[in-house]
């Protein structure tokens, strides 16, 4: 559930938290077209065409899985200064 997680998190733009309960390795097939829900970008614009349903519905109707929007507490990391390192 951590790679499926993640990969969510950044398809998706925004934390995606494993409240499943589940543990171990599992092999599924998760076929999707990209929408507005997820990161826009050049290289990958959201298509609203094709068989496949968007990423929610996606996730609920062939994994069984649902995405629940809601206010939860995460571990951020915040870098405020970078320099380049001085020579030896």
């Amino acid at each position: 559930m951590e790679n499926l997680t993640e990969a969510l998190t950044w398809l998706i733009g925004r934390p995606v938290l494993d409240q499943t309960g589940l543990h171990g390795t599992f092999d599924y097939q998760l076929e999707w077209s990209p929408d507005e829900m997820q990161v826009r970008s050049a290289e990958a614009p959201p298509q609203t065409e094709g068989d496949s349903p968007p990423i929610e519905p996606a996730l609920q109707e062939q994994l069984g899985l649902k995405l629940l929007s809601k206010k939860d507490r995460v571990n951020v990391l915040v870098v405020e200064n970078v320099e380049k390192a001085a020579a030896n």
